[in-house]
């Protein structure tokens, strides 16, 4: 998996801690920064030279995560909450889930055990 869509969704799934980046720039908004990197800068669902660079099983998890994420982005209609607040909300958990589990499609990306997703 090209390593900013392996960094965002080891982001995302909790292999990673956001706390750093939200410490080291406190004047970063996480969740906006999150977003941004996926929708603006790492996916394009009707990208068929994206597409390509996947097999099949990859891309629906892509596809699955992607519809996750969005499904995030119209229930809060771009009203973010802090990332302390977002980790909290269910549909954050359901964008976890999608997220490890399209991780796991990945086995040179495979999580390190320290996932709080089983």
């Amino acid at each position: 998996m090209p390593f900013v869509l392996t960094d965002l969704h080891h982001d995302v799934a909790g292999t990673r801690t956001n706390k750093p980046m939200q410490r080291n720039v406190p004047i970063a908004d996480v969740p906006a920064e999150l977003l941004c990197m996926w929708f603006d800068d790492s996916f394009r669902q009707n990208d068929s030279r994206l597409e390509t660079l996947f097999s099949a099983a990859e891309w629906n998890g892509l596809l699955a995560f992607h519809e996750q994420f969005d499904k995030l982005t119209e229930q809060l209609r771009g009203d973010l909450p802090p990332i302390q607040e977002l980790v909290n909300l269910p549909v954050w958990l359901k964008v976890v889930r999608a997220a490890a589990e399209t991780l796991r499609l990945f086995p040179d990306s495979a999580s390190t055990g320290d996932s709080p997703v089983a």
